[in-house]
C-alpha cells in the first residue's frame, strides 16, 4: 500500500487533521496527520496480528518512514 492509497478520516479540526487505520502484513497501523497542513510529518501507532500495541504510544515519523511501514 502507497500513502496516496489510504482512505482518511477527518480527526478534530477539519482537512489538517486526518486519521486512518491500515491493515499491514505485520498487523495494524493507526496514522494521524498534523494539525498543521504545512507539516508533512505523521504520528503512527502501530500493533501487532495479535493487536496488541507495539509501540507505548504515537512515533513521529516522516512519509518515507511511513511508506516503508507500509511496506511500499
Amino acid at each position: 500500500m502507497k500513502i496516496d492509497d489510504i482512505e482518511w478520516r477527518d480527526y478534530c479540526c477539519g482537512d489538517a487533521c486526518q486519521y486512518a487505520e491500515v491493515k499491514t502484513s505485520a498487523g495494524t497501523l493507526q496514522i494521524k496527520t498534523s494539525h498543521d497542513a504545512g507539516d508533512l510529518s505523521y504520528l503512527v501507532r502501530r500493533y501487532g496480528l495479535d493487536n496488541m500495541s507495539i509501540d507505548a504510544g504515537y512515533l513521529p515519523m516522516t512519509e518515507a518512514q511511513l511508506s516503508i511501514a507500509l511496506g511500499a
